[in-house]
């Protein structure tokens, strides 16, 4: 039997839209949020993830500056942007 993929979500304001979380979860996905994109890359480990979705703006940590020190951790991670902003950057 295969195991839940794991999804990890870094999202500084993920209270606002708790159903990005719920749906994924919903759908078999095994999901780990943080809020502070310093501690998810921390608690990051080369290859644990299946997917990594972050938002691209955040108040301690651009996304695109975060995806480049992911990538100097796990250079296989597969990631995802997201931004609920109506500019990116």
């Amino acid at each position: 039997m295969e195991s839940a993929k794991k999804i990890l979500i870094v999202d500084d304001d993920i209270d606002s839209n708790p159903s990005l979380k719920l749906v994924l979860e919903e759908n078999g996905f095994k999901v780990d949020v943080f809020k502070d994109p310093l501690l998810a890359l921390e608690n990051l480990q080369p290859n644990f993830y299946d997917l990594l979705i972050i938002d691209t703006n955040m108040s301690k940590v651009n996304g695109l500056a975060l995806y480049d020190e992911i990538k100097r951790i796990d250079n296989k991670a597969r990631v995802c942007f997201l931004t609920a902003s109506q500019t990116c950057v």
